[in-house]
């Protein structure tokens, strides 16, 4: 298990075992120590600072510094020289030249010699979180000009009595902070110096895992003292994963395509295999499982460096083992690296896994874990039932003579009318395409199965290939191949939903609510998909084929699909009858030339994905934290169950990236398992913190990994990164950790492998009980290699899912392809629920009609209306200046016994409590002996209510009972009803009413 002071201490010895650099300061040559503070200085003057030494008082003082810097325009950032023992500021700096090799400037009055403290960073800092919106300090007001003139600095040459300030050490706030050794530039002059020494088209540089390459557009100063590297040599452990770098540095002219060719690592005992070895950069494995290549070009000027990894067995002899590493170029002769490997005497557990230093998890990148075809908990493996029919755990699919699905049911409802169809039609009417052809059976596993057919008419060529699974989502490709020049009026899909089935909508341009007669719609904004049905069955659709297929959130918005798209003239439509809804997504017009082909992909889940798990609802209670994710007795006393660990706090520190605080974060887990509870830990993928250890590594990838964009955000960011990136989240842990997020790549790439691997990792090592996901972008796959992965090493984990939607536009319809292999939704961050109507509630807030349910979130929800839906808000969280705080309802909850209860709601087809109002919705919990009812108002003004209770189902005598509402803090008070006649509710609110037999 790895040790946070381990960490710490490697970190600094890492970065004062080299403490000096040759410095040029006027025309003297010094060596000037890089150190770290012994105690961090304020923030807000910046994370760096030269340490001067001023001998004698005088009016003004010179400073020629070559202080080497790598971040942008250091020109403009303020400059604050401070006296080290009275803290006294200097009033006058003259800037004379001013760039990233040097800083000439002259300052005084000096008063007193000694220590002056030169801080040439300093940004305003700020409290809290959310995006860092401050910047570094505005340059300091010019000199005073009669200092300047009195001082003759205003003449090209300045006065030779004038007194030279020298510099000591370059100091940094925090190790983290430090530019030492890997961002100390080398100077313009340095370079072209060295590159006429050693003429070559490029130059090698060899370095080890302790020393991660940083800068793409210039070279460190340690590079100039190595001649050129023509070998490397490295220590490892048997069963390590060990890995180095080697970098190239364009000095010169472009280098195309580079490409590396490894030999074995041998010597007499035995041998590493040369597909053992592996280089991240030039090609992996994605996220489907499949090997592909990179072409790695380098433009003249900049550095690449190369991370290679060795596998190295667990059952090999130590000793030292040799090989070569050739490198190639399309246009330069190839180079070669001997390298040697000093495998000891020793076996490391899991790798190296456990110390990030070693930056043995980069092999996660390239992993297959949950990579398969089987099926994964809740759900059963795939069933033939006959007659080209299948059992999907509670589902059915019975696939029609046309190759699509002519009924599918979910948990004995029939969703279809007619067969599901693809329709094409000319202005000469609609294309006969014929029954089904060359059927082929391509996979049948216990998690997938897939077929293939091929279908003709006269003018179409049609190719199909379909893919159920397990959880009961289904997916088309269908390939149409024009044997004539046809002048398309439609294409279109077709799916015949029954009249009963189809009472809610959402997704065509439409938030949830009651499904219209008609309606039309173009394709624009976040809509790729829809949703029709209630809480007995329903279909949720997705157009596939962009080059995106997550949640559509704000930062990524793909271009719909062209196939269906067709520059526009595609939409959607609902069309009704008596007996059926039906939902056509259109294509629109087109000529297609002979032999022309077009790919129509579309995706389908039946609904409800699972049934509804109420009795988790109200024992599975949520303490949820951000800050102090530790729960007090009031806490505990009121039966939470499940700890959510945020991020931004001791146990979990950093934003997507658990492996850091692993001993504090262990610890925490191990004592709350002895307490009878669940911990989970907020772990996502959108964005990343700068904290990661492998940064530097995955930055090599160029935007694979990591987006790309303006750069910009907290400092460390800009000094570091300097640019190529886009800022995100930021947080001030603590005075001295600062967390500062930038955001992955919008497509799918390796940092989904190595998050499959280090969730596995950390269910495995720190005994996390799940994840809490807040707004993700990768699509089901994902989820499902999550619940494998997790189930494999303890089955029953939990994940949850929060969204804004305010961010993802309505997450609901989003994020319906996770809803499978999810426990829990908390999609309430900037929900109205006091504007929402109850169709809106039930289909987008509840996750009911999906087999789910939720917590509110947005300034504390209405717990009124939340209470009809069976929700409540998570304790304590903070939103909006409200304190959530739920107890008095789970209180009775307790006193009730509602998670042994029925819920039936008003969306039941047959509830047994209606309201005679409308705008009055009722849901009931019964257990025998007692019913709670709660009732919530949508109307607009104060009404009296009559509750009509079907007395035979809840098992109840009428004249033998009595109503009552309890008394519940912040939500009602105690009230008793002689029946349930007329009962008055104020808008947006509701009461919670007992029923129960009277006491003699």
């Amino acid at each position: 298990m790895i040790n946070l002071n381990k960490m710490k201490l490697v970190s600094i010895f890492l970065i004062t075992s080299f403490l000096v650099l040759q410095t040029q300061i006027g025309a003297s040559q010094e060596l000037v120590p890089y150190n770290i503070a012994s105690n961090p200085w304020p923030a807000k003057m910046g994370n760096h600072r030269a340490v001067l030494q001023v001998d004698n008082p005088t009016n003004a003082a010179y400073l020629n510094l070559v202080w080497r810097r790598h971040d942008e325009n250091p020109e403009r950032k303020k400059f604050i020289i401070i006296h080290e023992s009275s803290g006294t500021e200097i009033k006058n700096v003259h800037r004379i030249q001013v760039d990233n090799e040097r800083c000439e400037i002259a300052f005084g009055p000096i008063n007193k010699a000694g220590k002056y403290l030169f801080y040439y960073l300093p940004f305003e800092p700020q409290e809290g979180h959310g995006f860092y919106s401050k910047n570094y300090f505005k340059n300091e007001s010019k000199a005073d000009p009669t200092w300047i003139r009195e001082n003759k600095l205003n003449k090209k040459s300045l006065p030779k009595q004038i007194l030279e300030a020298t510099c000591t050490a370059f100091e940094s706030r925090t190790a983290f902070d430090s530019f030492y050794p890997m961002e100390v530039i080398a100077l313009e002059e340095e370079k072209e110096q060295y590159s006429k020494k050693y003429k070559q088209g490029y130059h090698l540089f060899a370095e080890d895992r302790a020393y991660p390459v940083r800068m793409k557009d210039n070279i460190p100063q340690r590079w100039l003292e190595v001649s050129q590297s023509t070998s490397f040599s490295g220590s490892a452990l048997q069963n390590e994963y060990y890995t180095f770098q080697i970098a190239l540095w364009a000095s010169g002219e472009d280098l195309r395509n580079v490409t590396f060719d490894f030999s074995a690592l041998s010597n007499s005992k035995g041998e590493i295999s040369a597909s053992a070895l592996t280089c991240f950069n030039t090609g992996g494995v994605d996220p489907y499982g499949k090997s592909f290549t990179k072409q790695v070009d380098i433009f003249g000027g900049k550095v690449q460096p190369f991370w290679i990894g060795v596998d190295i067995p667990e059952k090999i002899e130590s000793g030292n083992y040799k090989g070569r590493i050739t490198i190639k170029s399309a246009n330069h002769p190839s180079r070669q690296v001997d390298i040697e490997i000093q495998i000891g005497n020793e076996v490391i557990a899991d790798r190296g896994d456990s110390e990030p230093w070693r930056h043995s998890r980069l092999r996660w990148l390239n992993s297959t874990a949950g990579i398969d075809d089987k099926n994964v908990a809740p759900y059963n493996p795939i069933e033939f039932l006959g007659d080209r029919t299948y059992g999907l755990s509670g589902k059915e699919i019975t696939l029609g003579e046309k190759g699509f699905p002519s009924s599918l049911k979910a948990y004995g409802k029939e969703i279809l009318t007619q067969p599901i169809s693809i329709v094409i039609e000319s202005n000469a009417g609609v294309e006969n395409l014929g029954n089904t052809e060359n059927e082929q059976l391509l996979k049948f596993e216990s998690g997938v199965a897939s077929g293939a057919w091929d279908q003709h008419s006269t003018n179409f060529d049609l190719h199909g290939v379909g893919i159920v699974e397990s959880d009961g989502w289904l997916n088309y490709k269908i390939r149409l191949k024009a044997t004539n020049y046809f002048e398309v009026k439609d294409i279109r899909l077709e799916i015949p939903f029954k009249k009963e089935i189809a009472e809610y909508i959402m997704g065509m341009g439409l938030p949830g609510q009651k499904t219209p007669e008609n309606h039309q719609a173009k394709w624009k904004g976040p809509q790729d998909s829809f949703w029709i049905g209630n809480a007995k069955g329903g279909l949720h659709c997705e157009l596939r084929g962009a080059s995106y297929a997550g949640p559509l959130l704000n930062l990524y918005k793909p271009a719909p699909p062209e196939s269906w798209d067709n520059d526009g003239k595609g939409g959607f439509e609902i069309k009704s009858s008596e007996e059926s809804t039906l939902a056509i997504v259109n294509s629109g017009k087109r000529q297609l030339k002979k032999g022309e082909e077009i790919e129509f992909e579309f995706s389908l889940i039946i609904t409800p994905v699972k049934p509804l798990d109420t009795e988790g609802q109200f024992t599975n209670r949520y303490y949820h934290n951000g800050q102090d994710p530790w729960p007090k007795q009031g806490e505990l006393d009121a039966n939470v169950k499940i700890i959510n660990v945020h991020h931004a706090n001791k146990y979990n520190p950093h934003i997507n990236y658990p492996f850091i605080a692993v001993d504090e974060m262990k610890e925490f887990v191990n004592y709350w398992h002895q307490e009878d509870m669940k911990v989970k830990m907020y772990y996502t993928i959108r964005e990343l913190t700068n904290y990661v250890t492998e940064i530097w590594a995955l930055r090599s990838l160029g935007h694979e990994v990591l987006g790309n964009g303006p750069g910009g955000g907290y400092p460390w960011l800009r000094e570091h990164f300097v640019n190529g990136y886009r800022h995100q989240w930021y947080d001030m842990v603590d005075s001295v950790t600062i967390d500062a997020s930038i955001l992955t790549s919008t497509g799918e790439s390796r940092w989904f492998n190595y998050y499959i691997e280090g969730l596995k990792w950390m269910v495995q090592h720190v005994d996390i009980d799940g994840v809490y996901l807040d707004d993700v972008s990768f699509d089901r796959n994902m989820l499902k290699r999550m619940r494998k992965v997790m189930n494999e090493v303890r089955p029953g984990c939990i994940i949850d899912l929060h969204s804004n939607t305010g961010f993802s536009k309505g997450p609901a319809i989003q994020y319906t392809e996770y809803f499978p292999y999810l426990d829990k939704l908390w999609f309430g961050e900037s929900f109205k629920y006091d504007e929402m109507p109850p169709e809106n509630w039930l289909v987008e807030v509840s996750g009911i009609p999906f087999g789910h349910m939720g917590d509110m979130l947005h300034g504390g929800g209405n717990p009124w209306r939340g209470m009809v839906y069976g929700m409540t808000v998570r304790h304590p969280w903070m939103t909006e200046g409200v304190t959530c705080d739920p107890r008095s309802i789970w209180k009775i909850w307790d006193e009730f016994g509602i998670a042994d209860a029925k819920m039936v709601g008003y969306w039941d087809g047959d509830p047994i409590v209606k309201t005679n109002n409308p705008d009055i919705k009722a849901t009931v919990f019964v257990k025998d002996g007692k019913t709670l009812i709660s009732v919530a108002s949508w109307a607009k003004k104060q009404v009296d209510v009559k509750l009509e209770i079907d007395w035979k189902v809840i098992a109840l005598n009428a004249s033998e009972v009595e109503f009552y509402a309890p008394v519940i803090e912040n939500f009602q008070p105690y009230k008793s009803f002689n029946n349930l006649e007329k009962v008055p509710i104020d808008p947006k609110k509701g009461w919670l009413i007992v029923i129960e037999e009277k006491k003699n």
